[in-house]
C-alpha cells in the first residue's frame, strides 16, 4: 500500500511533489501535507487523493460517533485525514453554541484512504539547508475587494475589553482574531504555491473538499 518517492536534492523533490500539486487541479476530496522547511525532524510530505469514504458532520452532537468511525478506519489500516473546524471544540467544553454561530460548511471533514504518495527527502542530518525558491509556471488567480471584518471601532473597543479581563485576572491570554474577507477569482492550487514561497513552513496543508478549501501554513505541528 502506498507508494514511496525519495530524492536527495530538495529543490528537485519540491519539483516533484508540485508535479503531484498540478494534476489536483480538477480533483476534490484530497488531503497535502507538505513540508517546506526541511530539519531533522521534518523531511517528508504527503498527498492523500481519491478518499474510500468521506466522513462529515454538521452538528456538535454528532462528534462522538464520528471519533467512532475514525478509529474504526483507523484500525483497519487506513489513514484518516481532514479537518475539525474551531467550533468543534464547544463540545468539549459542553458550551450551547447556538446554530447561527456553527459554520455554512461541514464541521469536520475527513477522508478514509486505502493509498497515498510519500515524498520523502533522503539526507545526511548534519547537511541539510533551507529550499531555495521555486520557478513555478505562471498560474492565474485574483483576489479582490479584501475588507477585514471588523471596524477600527470594534477593534480598539475590544482590546479595551480584552485588558480589563487581564487586569481583572480572568484570564493571562488571549487569543485576539480577525478574518479578511475577499472575492476569489482562479486556481486555489496558483494561491497555494503562491502563499508557500512567501511563507516556508515546516508544517503545510492544502486540503479541499466539495465545499470548501483551506490552505494551512503553520511554524508549530500543534496549529493549523
Amino acid at each position: 500500500m502506498g507508494k514511496i518517492i525519495k530524492c536527495k536534492d530538495k529543490i528537485k523533490l519540491l519539483k516533484i511533489q508540485e508535479s503531484y500539486l498540478n494534476d489536483l487541479e480538477n480533483k476534490v476530496n484530497y488531503v497535502f501535507l507538505e513540508t517546506t522547511k526541511f530539519d531533522g525532524e521534518n523531511f517528508r510530505s504527503i498527498l492523500l487523493v481519491e478518499p474510500v469514504e468521506i466522513l462529515r458532520i454538521e452538528k456538535l452532537d454528532e462528534i462522538p460517533e464520528l471519533f467512532e468511525k475514525i478509529e474504526k478506519h483507523l484500525a483497519s489500516s487506513c489513514i484518516v485525514a481532514g479537518y475539525f473546524a474551531y467550533e468543534c471544540g464547544y463540545h468539549f467544553d459542553k458550551f450551547k453554541l447556538k446554530n447561527q454561530y456553527l459554520p455554512d460548511y461541514s464541521l469536520a471533514w475527513f477522508g478514509v484512504y486505502d493509498d497515498f504518495i510519500l515524498f520523502e527527502l533522503d539526507h545526511d542530518l548534519d547537511e541539510i539547508e533551507e529550499a531555495g525558491d521555486l520557478e513555478n509556471e505562471t498560474l492565474y488567480y485574483k483576489l479582490e475587494n479584501l475588507k477585514f471584518n471588523l471596524t477600527k471601532e470594534d477593534y480598539v473597543e475590544k482590546i479595551a475589553k480584552i485588558k480589563e479581563y487581564i487586569t481583572a485576572g480572568d484570564t493571562y491570554q488571549i487569543n485576539f482574531t480577525g478574518k479578511f474577507k475577499f472575492d476569489f477569482d482562479g486556481s486555489i492550487i496558483a494561491l497555494y504555491k503562491s502563499l508557500r514561497e512567501k511563507q516556508k513552513v515546516s508544517y503545510g496543508a492544502l486540503i479541499k473538499t466539495e465545499e470548501i478549501s483551506i490552505l494551512s501554513f503553520s511554524p508549530d505541528y500543534f496549529s493549523g
